[in-house]
C-alpha cells in the first residue's frame, strides 16, 4: 500500500477554509487599546517559511502503521498596492520540500532538484516552483479574492481558504492585553470531509514592536452535502504567534496539532491519530 498525504497535510496546516466563516469578538475594557491589523506598505517584500511535521498513526486490520512526514514551503510576498480598506500583493512559490517515511520506505521531493524521480501523486508539486498569484485582502486578513494563478494544481478557492486561515487572525476593533476574540472557518479537505475550526485568540502582551497572541482551536469534521465523507476527525490546535505591530505581519508562530478519528480506505474504516507541529517564520527583505 502506497501512502501519500501531501495535500491533506497542507490543508491541515492551521488552514481553515473560507466557506461560511464568521467573526465574533469580546474584550476587556482598558485605557491602552490598539488596532491590531495589517498595515502593509507598497513596495515591501517578505520571505515566508512554513515547516510542518506530522506523525500519523494508523491501524489497518490489526496492524499498526506509523507515518512520519514533513513539508517545507518558502514563499515570496511582494506588496503592490495598499488603500484605506485593503491590500494587494503577489505570492510566489520559491521552494517546496517534502519527505515521508512509511512502512520502511521513504519518499522525498525537492523543487530545487528537477531531475529527481518523483512518484506520480507528487509530480504536480514540482510545477508550483516560481508560480505566482495575486491576493486581495482586507486589513483584518480576510481574503477578498485570489486571481492570476499560473497553471497551478491548487484551485483559486483552495488557495483562498488556505491563506484565509493563516491571515484572518486579527480583531475588527482595537483591543488591549487580555482581550479575546473568536472566529470559525470551514475547510473542504479535498472532498474527504469538511473540517470545522473554532478558533479563540488571546492578546497575551503587546509593546511598540511586537504583540503575542495565543491560539486555541477546537477541530471537528462534518459531512459534505455534495460528497460522502471518507474522513472523520476531531482534535485541537494550540500555540502562540508573534506579530510585528508596525506591519501586522506574523514574525513567527508555532502551532501544535492533535487529531484523532477514522479514514475510509477501500471500504474499511481505519483509526488514525495525527500529532503535528506547524512553524511559520517571516523576514522582511
Amino acid at each position: 500500500m502506497k501512502i501519500y498525504y501531501p495535500f491533506l497535510l497542507l490543508l491541515l496546516v492551521v488552514s481553515c477554509k473560507f466557506e461560511n466563516s464568521s467573526h465574533k469578538s469580546s474584550t476587556h475594557t482598558s485605557k491602552n487599546q490598539d488596532l491590531l491589523q495589517l498595515h502593509l506598505k507598497k513596495g515591501d517584500t517578505y520571505s515566508i517559511d512554513f515547516s510542518t511535521t506530522q506523525d500519523i498513526g494508523q491501524s489497518i486490520l490489526g496492524k499498526k502503521i506509523g507515518i512520519k512526514q514533513q513539508i517545507d514551503i518558502q514563499l515570496l510576498m511582494q506588496v503592490i498596492n495598499v488603500d484605506d480598506t485593503s491590500n494587494h500583493f503577489t505570492i510566489t512559490y520559491k521552494h517546496l520540500h517534502m519527505n515521508q517515511d512509511a512502512m520502511g520506505k521513504s519518499v522525498s521531493f525537492d523543487s530545487d532538484k528537477p531531475n529527481q524521480k518523483i512518484p506520480a501523486p507528487l509530480q504536480q508539486l514540482m510545477h508550483l516552483k516560481d508560480k505566482q498569484f495575486h491576493v486581495h485582502c482586507g486589513h483584518t486578513g480576510n481574503i477578498i479574492a485570489i486571481t492570476d494563478q499560473q497553471e497551478q494544481p491548487i484551485s483559486d478557492s483552495t488557495l483562498k481558504n488556505m491563506l484565509e486561515s493563516s491571515m484572518h487572525i486579527y480583531p475588527d476593533h482595537a483591543v488591549s492585553e487580555g482581550a479575546t476574540w473568536n472566529n470559525e472557518h470551514k475547510n473542504n479537505l479535498n472532498g474527504m470531509a469538511i473540517l470545522v475550526n473554532q478558533n479563540t485568540y488571546t492578546l497575551l502582551n503587546q509593546s511598540n514592536e511586537k504583540a503575542t497572541l495565543k491560539l486555541q482551536s477546537k477541530v471537528t469534521t462534518i459531512q459534505s452535502e455534495q460528497e460522502k465523507s471518507i474522513m472523520n476527525l476531531e482534535g485541537t490546535q494550540d500555540g502562540e504567534l508573534s506579530i510585528d505591530t508596525h506591519t501586522g505581519m506574523i514574525i513567527s508562530s508555532e502551532i501544535k496539532q492533535h487529531f484523532n478519528g477514522k479514514v475510509a480506505m477501500q471500504g474499511i474504516k481505519v483509526p488514525i491519530q495525527i500529532e503535528g507541529t506547524v512553524v511559520q517564520k517571516c523576514t522582511k527583505l
